[in-house]
């Protein structure tokens, strides 16, 4: 059975990060966490990204 995973990950600006113009590190960090996670339990699936800006 071959299944294709579509998935949205919610990334969320932290208070300490302030409203800066540069990428915040929690938001990297995010990003990073959850592309790992999803690769390893759905290989192949489609991410979109949102984050809290």
């Amino acid at each position: 059975m071959n299944t294709n995973y579509r998935a949205a990950m919610y990334l969320r600006l932290s208070k300490e990060d302030g409203r800066h113009g540069a990428e915040s590190g929690s938001i990297s960090l995010q990003r990073l966490l959850l592309s790992q996670y999803a690769e390893e339990h759905f290989p192949g699936c489609v991410l979109r990204e949102y984050i809290d800006r």
